[in-house]
């Protein structure tokens, strides 16, 4: 199962990483394309390099959220997947009486 898991992760990883520089590069030239058409007005009012700063900045935290948050989940939900499979492959009838308190306690874990 760890071996499984750290090939799949490996892998989900190498993807996900692909698929977020091609986002965040097409993300980049929106945005440059989008201040290009902004108003001289607009540019006159800005201090020198703030809106650059602004733009890299929250360019590289958006980058961020993707690799890390949809790595947890994904790399969590295989692992989910994978124990409720063997659970169910092990005793059906226990792994049912396990899952049955999962509407008592969610309530209480998602507030």
């Amino acid at each position: 199962m760890a071996l499984l898991s750290g090939a799949l992760t490996d892998g989900f990883t190498r993807l996900l990483g692909d698929a977020t520089q091609r986002f965040v590069f097409d993300l980049r030239q929106l945005l440059f394309a989008h201040v290009q058409r902004l108003s001289l007005r607009f540019h006159d009012s800005q201090q020198t390099g703030d809106l650059t700063t602004r733009l890299t900045g929250d360019i590289q935290s958006i980058q961020d959220l993707i690799m890390t948050g949809i790595s947890l989940v994904g790399t969590n939900g295989l692992r989910l997947a994978g124990m409720l499979v063997l659970m169910f492959w092990l005793d059906w009838r226990f792994t049912l009486a396990a899952l049955s308190v999962i509407p008592f306690v969610a309530p209480l874990v998602f507030r």
